[in-house]
Parts: C-alpha cells; structure tokens; sequence
C-alpha cells in the first residue's frame, strides 16, 4: 500500500502493517468504549460536544438521561439484573438514535449522553419523552416474580438504613440550542444538562426540555 503525504509519497505500508495498523486502531476504539454496553464513552462525547462549542451553523439537541434509585436496585437485585436494566435502557436509547440521533454515549455506571443535530433535532425530544414510560414497563421482565407488578420494594440507604424505594425509572432531561445560540464546551454543556436533572427530581417530571440558550442575536 503506497502512502501519501499532503499528495506526496511518503512511503508503503505491508500488509502485514496494514493489519497490524488495523487492529492498534479497533483496539484503541474498543477502549474508549464503556465495556458494558459498547457505547462511546466520555473521551468521545467530549470530543463531541467541544466539536460544536461556539459553532452557530445548525440547530441542537444534547441530552442526559439515568437511571432512578440505581444503587439500592442493585445492591437488592443483584449485579446480573442491574446491567440488564443498563442494557434494557441502552437498547431503548439505541433505537431512539437510529431513527434521528447523531451520538449516544454511556457516560458510566447509569448515566448515558444522546446528541442530535440537524433534520434530527425536531423528532429527537419527543422520542426521548417516550423512554421513561416504555422503561418503567420493561423492567418488569428482569425481575423475581414476586416483584413484577410491584411499586415499591425495601432497600437499605447508603448509610444502612432499611426504607422503601419506588422502583427504578429513568429520568430524561435535553436542552435545545438554536442556529444563533452559543454552545458550551463540554465542561459547561455537562453542568448545565446535571441542573437540569436536579430541576426534573426536585419537580417529579420524568422528562424535561428547555432552550440550552437564548438567541442572543434576536
């Protein structure tokens, strides 16, 4: 295989170095991928996100979605039903980027990041608004079967108290950015979509969307 430089040889690569460029480069990839559910993680959704801080050429919609009362489902459960209900939850977000998404990433643990850019963006939040229902009724299938039609079941808290936990859920929280509003980097854009979702718990709403910003050349 010859080898250009800015249109100019640079040289040839073997075969044999071709593979073995072939497979640095999937394993680099596979590591920068969450094990779990094989998704981007944070090095790829940064990226992202820094990609179109500041860029007014396209409307936008980020998204931050987890799971609800998480650690004391699984530490009820068991770890195998926990990722089960990470992948049930990925599953679902996959399906919601195949029809207009551009990214989704697995931040970790419960925690995922979706993007939309584009033609996308008007169908993305009324997909994602679906996700929280269409979870909360799958879960049922991971479950013993004492525990497929139940509300609520006893946990103990981080401080080894036994309480009642209603059954895990997910929240789902985005923010819109017009063609004339600034997007942050992802230090920023990460804060804001975490309030947001602190603004969606304290007020009891399984998904919540706002501007990510006001035009400010209106």
């Amino acid at each position: 295989v010859i080898v250009l430089k800015r249109g100019s040889y640079f040289g040839m690569l073997s075969p044999f170095d071709l593979m073995q460029l072939a497979n640095t480069i999937r394993t680099v990839e596979a590591q920068r991928r969450n094990p779990l559910s094989g998704l981007p993680g944070n090095d790829q959704i940064n990226e992202l996100i820094n990609a179109y801080a500041d860029r007014r050429d396209a409307r936008r919609v980020f998204a931050y979605i987890d799971i609800s009362n998480f650690k004391p489902f699984n530490d009820k459960f068991g770890f195998e039903v926990g990722d089960r209900a990470i992948l049930l939850l990925t599953d679902q977000l996959k399906r919601v980027q195949d029809i207009s998404g551009e990214m989704l990433g697995h931040i970790g643990g419960d925690d995922f990041f979706a993007a939309a850019n584009g033609e996308g963006v008007e169908r993305f939040p009324d997909l994602l608004r679906r996700v929280p229902g269409k979870f909360s009724t799958n879960i049922a299938t991971l479950l013993p079967q004492d525990f497929k039609n139940a509300a609520e079941y006893t946990g103990i808290t981080r401080d080894g108290q036994k309480t009642q936990f209603s059954m895990i859920g997910c929240t789902v929280v985005c923010l819109t950015y017009s063609e004339a509003s600034d997007i942050p980097a992802a230090t920023g854009m990460v804060k804001k979509l975490s309030a947001l979702k602190s603004k969606a718990r304290k007020i009891q709403q399984e998904f919540l969307g706002e501007a990510g910003a006001q035009n400010p050349h209106a």
